[in-house]
């Protein structure tokens, strides 16, 4: 099976609440996206962006400019609820179909970590390299290095901060790392590293 076909799969037979990654509000996200673009018109693009309530809170402090993406369509029929002005793409983080330098925010809240092969993580850091701008911030949060080895079925690799600092290389400068604590609906406890970087200039 395919990886679209997967996700699809996943969304199609799970309501939000059940998977594993499901939030109730997206506090950290939200925090850290507010904080690197105070300016509410820069551009902000959420990669696999699945169901979740960000895009939502996002447009409900005044973000104007959200795009979300996901591999499953499915996904996106049920993420941020009442974010009306949210432009939703059905699309793969490794073939993103944007413009160069088209957005000031690359979010990412465990996506990045189901990339296990090194040439799809060198495509996925191409691809920001590509889109975000010059001065633009990338928020990239995985499975902290005690994190589970399996998330919906597939395998992840899992990072520290400097596991993170080396995989996007020269040209993004290290802002923040932090360790959050997630529990899955489930109760089961998934340790995650959330790193925000500020890319260089050119």
């Amino acid at each position: 099976m395919d990886r679209r076909s997967h996700w699809e799969v996943v969304h199609g037979t799970q309501q939000p609440d059940q998977l594993s990654w499901f939030q109730a509000r997206a506090g950290t996200s939200v925090e850290l996206i507010t904080e690197s673009a105070p300016d509410p018109t820069v551009g902000i693009l959420d990669v696999g962006a699945g169901a979740s309530p960000l895009s939502a809170e996002l447009a409900s402090v005044g973000c104007e400019a959200v795009t979300v993406m996901d591999l499953a369509l499915g996904a996106l029929t049920d993420e941020g609820a009442g974010a009306r002005d949210v432009r939703r793409v059905v699309g793969d983080a490794l073939h993103a179909p944007f413009a160069d330098r088209s957005f000031g925010v690359w979010h990412d809240r465990a996506a990045f970590h189901f990339f296990t092969a090194p040439a799809d993580r060198d495509r996925y850091v191409g691809q920001v390299r590509r889109i975000l701008c010059p001065g633009g911030t990338l928020i990239v949060a995985t499975f902290a290095v005690d994190g589970p080895i399996r998330c919906s079925g597939l395998p992840v690799a899992r990072y520290a901060p400097d596991d993170l600092q080396r995989a996007f290389g020269d040209g993004f400068v290290p802002v923040t790392f932090r360790r959050e604590i997630h529990r899955t609906p489930s109760g089961t406890i998934q340790p995650f590293t959330w790193s925000v970087f500020r890319r260089g200039p050119d």
